[in-house]
């Protein structure tokens, strides 16, 4: 009955004019007794007030929580904390906005929808805040939910928001291919309001200002049918207000369109556009909308000689973009990422005791059971399976400690590569400074320290991520395999050779790539074939390095490619040759390589050509 209800409900609200629904949906409070229903209700009228007057809507929202709170009801706190989320996101407050999303999380798991929505908004407030690398984190979280329930909206928000990032890395056609998936979506499932905000999104990639206007105004036929105060609805108004300042201030850029509009017209066009916006964005009280119409309409004011109004909008602007982009708010999210980390562990302890406590009582069972079924003769038979069963323990325990003395071996290989370099950097550099300091100008000594200090941060990063790896293997020298992102391991070379300026790096991974791998000896095969080819750039005009990663069947690739010199067969003989023996002058790199890539099971292979650069490819079943 609760169900049938609940459907009823939202029928009668669905079926009348916005202006009732708020207090049709009150009246329905006021008469029920049923508190899933309240909780409904009070949740629809969020949604409701959410443009028109979002301070009234979270007054009711917490009415409804505190009934949500009575039900003990997880799936009413995920849906109330994400639209709580999405109030506070419209308003310009990435802060609590991401808050909410973090709660959100936490209590949807057993609800892909839910949880795949909260995901997907917490990706857009962390794209907004230029953290991509845990935008494209919690995106891909939310698709790999949605793919797997056929959630297709879902999808194409994640997409929109791959969009977003590729538009805000400045490759405008990714960003567009991204956006048209969305968009063919939302047209699928008729969705006017998605649809609107796709185009807006079509628009700011377009290069070409007609086009630009042309999905502006498309967006706007649809804002002016749904609601034309809606916040993105605003942001569409200002978007053509930006395109009519842009052809009133350049006269050559105004003459290539036709028809022609003259510089008046646009700005009298862009000021009404403006003066509609910041009106809206008053009634709503969305702060980051406000700041954008006073910017623009700074620029207006002064386009028609009106200095003294220009300069009252643009510190208008100024206030309101140092209240929301202020370094606080970013120190804030960084708070609010450590507090969910926090309950997540909270919650593993709690599991966890609980596990304890139920093999407790089993463990007591087990030796009751025992007792009553212990004679002489089982206990004499179960010694002697006892010491059979050890005696095969200590042979395979001998085994894998004689596997793990040879790993080991390796492993200090690895410190004696990994952090020589460095190191001798950091003497030549001190000996330098001490025998010949009158070599060095200001400018040449001030690039060394640099790069001395950015070797010496990288050496310890490498210190720390062995030791982690080494604490990790410290009972077992032997590979642990876990699904590894290949982006994850783009991040972490870009960060560690970030010291590395003159020397460009790409990395590229369309298809999302996972391997099925040891993550620490995978990323010292990877720190170790960037570290070689940084090198064999060294006196290369214009050095980069290319990282791809793709998968084609069953196999998975990794390859990186420069543009160095390129070296001969004979110079990579011992990424094949057991036999191969190199002197510690030499390095250990291509032995380390090649023997951590067997124990992982990863095929190398290397096309190298005297001048022509060289590539090394990784292959994983």
């Amino acid at each position: 009955m609760r169900g049938w209800f609940c459907l009823l409900l939202v029928g009668m609200v669905s079926a009348q004019n916005p202006q009732t629904k708020v207090d049709s949906l009150l009246n329905i409070i006021a008469k029920t007794q049923n508190d899933t229903v309240k909780a409904r209700s009070y949740l629809l009228i969020l949604s409701e007030l959410r443009s028109s007057n979002p301070n009234k809507g979270l007054q009711y929202a917490n009415e409804g929580l505190k009934i949500v709170q009575k039900l003990h009801w997880d799936k009413g706190f995920a849906a109330y904390y994400n639209d709580i989320g999405n109030t506070y996101h419209d308003r310009g407050n990435h802060l609590l906005a991401l808050d909410y999303y973090l709660k959100s999380i936490a209590h949807s798991e057993k609800y892909t929808y839910l949880n795949a929505t909260a995901l997907q908004n917490a990706a857009v407030i962390y794209q907004k805040e230029h953290n991509f690398p845990m935008a494209i984190r919690y995106t891909n979280h939310a698709l790999k939910i949605a793919v797997a329930n056929r959630h297709d909206d879902i999808k194409a928000n994640c997409w929109t928001t791959f969009g977003l990032i590729y538009s805000e890395a400045k490759q405008p056609n990714k960003a567009a291919f991204y956006f048209k998936k969305a968009l063919a979506v939302w047209n699928a499932q008729h969705n006017d309001q998605k649809k609107a905000e796709t185009l807006m999104d079509l628009g700011d990639v377009s290069k070409n200002l007609l086009a630009r206007k042309n999905y502006y105004l498309q967006s706007k036929a649809l804002w002016d049918s749904i609601d034309p105060g809606y916040l993105l609805a605003v942001s569409n108004l200002m978007g053509l207000a930006e395109i009519n300042i842009n052809l009133a201030s350049k006269e050559n850029l105004r003459l290539k369109y036709t028809p022609q509009i003259s510089r008046d017209t646009l700005l009298a066009q862009a000021e009404k556009y403006l003066n509609e916006s910041i009106a809206y964005s008053k009634q709503s009280n969305v702060r980051q909308n406000l700041m954008f119409a006073y910017g623009k309409m700074s620029e207006v004011k002064s386009l028609q000689k009106d200095f003294e109004t220009a300069l009252r909008y643009n510190k208008r602007n100024y206030e309101i973009y140092t209240e929301i982009f202020s370094q606080d708010n970013k120190n804030k999210i960084a708070e609010l990422e450590i507090r969910q980390k926090l309950r997540q562990k909270d919650s593993e302890i709690e599991l966890n005791q609980l596990i304890i406590e139920t093999n407790e009582r089993q463990k007591w069972y087990l030796y009751i059971g025992l007792g009553l079924l212990g004679t002489i003769g089982i206990l004499l038979f179960y010694q002697s399976y006892s010491r059979k069963k050890l005696n095969e323990h200590l042979h395979q325990l001998n085994d894998e400690l004689d596997e793990a003395n040879q790993i080991k071996a390796r492993f200090f290989g690895i410190l004696n590569h990994d952090l020589r370099s460095p190191v001798a950097n950091l003497i030549d550099f001190l000996h330098l400074q001490k025998d010949s300091p009158d070599l060095l100008d200001t400018e040449s000594k001030q690039r060394i320290e640099h790069s001395t200090i950015n070797a010496a941060e990288n050496l310890l990063g490498s210190m720390e991520d062995i030791l982690l790896w080494s604490k990790g293997q410290m009972e077992h020298f032997s590979p642990q395999f876990d699904e590894v992102h290949a982006m994850d391991l783009f991040v972490y070379l870009q960060n560690h050779f970030a010291g590395f300026e003159t020397v460009e790096m790409h990395f590229e991974d369309l298809q999302n790539v996972k391997i099925h791998t040891d993550e620490h000896y995978l990323k010292t095969i990877l720190r170790n074939l960037t570290g070689n080819a940084i090198k064999a750039l060294e006196g290369t005009e214009n050095p980069k390095i290319d990282w791809k990663a793709w998968r084609d069947k069953k196999q998975v690739f990794l390859s990186v490619t420069d543009n160095g010199p390129g070296a001969s067969d004979a110079q990579f003989k011992a990424l094949y040759d057991d036999s191969e023996v190199g002197g510690i002058q030499s390095g250990l790199g291509l032995h380390l390589i090649r023997d951590l890539a067997k124990i992982i099971h990863c095929e190398i292979s290397v096309e190298s050509k005297p001048g022509t650069g060289t590539t090394f490819t990784l292959v994983f079943e």
